[in-house]
């Protein structure tokens, strides 16, 4: 399918935070693939970034909804800018592609709107059938997944929105695709986490981004950037900016492919076997983790006969005693 990720830092010598985010540009049919993929697309006036994954136009609609909500809340001329609440924001956008796919349903089989079909459905078609349509809206998903970078002037957080509309704040680092699974298990090897600085988060990144590469359906090429908020030039008495986005250069590329070949993975000849280390299992004894040969379990063993053999012989002495005393 895809991979991309996204992972906060610090940026050098600012007290701004920073995003590092990195995508592939695999997209596949039913039979072939190939490097095309667009899987950044920019939203609202401050050009928030955001990656996609999953069905290309699906996330294309959602990206466009939140874009839309952005546009609700757009600032008039001269009027102070204000950080955005993004989690009201992206959830009305969720509901709102639910909604466009809601109605996609309801108009291909019926040719009236989703609206149209809850005001007077239930009257209008049989009961199996409005089940049936039903239970259909409830069972599709978003068939895609977003990372949205978004800024609150300088203070960075990224959101995740999965195929079933949640709504997830990601701490220090998130990721979407086939190859999210190695890609966040190599970013919590390396402890990636918002105070690491720019340069150790790229490469962090980096190797991430080569690692999750040999899930099905991730490319092998991919680009890395850097999203920061950046303020509009002085005098600047409405606090306006947008978002600043560069990307790496090739010779950068080569720096870290060099990093990888020291710092990475490697593969592994041989490892010389260390055999007296190696202990075969002992084999219990009445149902007791330890075998038979333990010192400890002989030990107890022989306890065990001497206290018996102690009782036994007081035993023996009381009934003696008692004989006499009888007689």
């Amino acid at each position: 399918m895809t991979l991309c990720l996204a992972a906060e830092c610090q940026r050098h010598k600012r007290f701004f935070n920073a995003i590092v985010f990195a995508t592939d540009f695999q997209v596949e049919g039913e039979i072939a693939k190939a490097d095309i993929g667009r899987k950044l697309v920019i939203s609202g006036i401050e050009e928030y970034p955001i990656l996609l994954a999953g069905t290309q136009t699906r996330a294309l609609g959602l990206s466009l909804a939140i874009t839309e909500c952005l546009q609700l809340i757009q600032r008039k001329p001269n009027e102070e800018s204000r950080p955005v609440f993004w989690e009201p924001l992206l959830t009305e956008a969720v509901l709102r592609q639910k909604q466009r796919m809601a109605d996609e349903i309801i108009s291909g089989r019926f040719g009236i709107t989703y609206e149209q079909f809850l005001a007077t459905g239930k009257a209008t078609f049989p009961d199996d059938l409005h089940r049936e349509v039903m239970a259909e809206i409830a069972r599709t998903t978003l068939d895609c997944w977003l990372l949205v970078l978004s800024f609150s002037h300088t203070t960075s957080r990224i959101f995740r929105i999965g195929d079933s509309g949640i709504v997830e704040t990601c701490e220090h680092f998130a990721a979407i695709g086939s190859g999210y699974h190695i890609a966040e298990a190599s970013l919590f090897q390396r402890s990636q986490n918002l105070g690491n600085d720019l340069g150790t988060t790229i490469y962090n990144v980096y190797e991430a981004m080569k690692l999750g590469s040999s899930a099905p359906g991730v490319g092998t090429e991919f680009q890395i950037g850097v999203a920061e908020w950046e303020w509009f030039d002085d005098p600047n008495p409405n606090n306006l900016g947008n978002v600043k986005l560069s990307f790496l250069q090739p010779p950068y590329y080569d720096y870290l492919a060099k990093k990888f070949a020291r710092f990475g993975p490697k593969a592994v000849s041989k490892v010389k076997l260390k055999p007296r280390f190696i202990k075969p299992r002992e084999r219990a004894l009445v149902l007791t983790p330890k075998g038979e040969a333990s010192p400890e379990m002989q030990r107890g063993i022989r306890r065990s006969a001497i206290a018996r053999e102690r009782e036994k012989k007081k035993r023996a002495a009381r009934q003696k005693i008692q004989e006499k005393s009888s007689g």
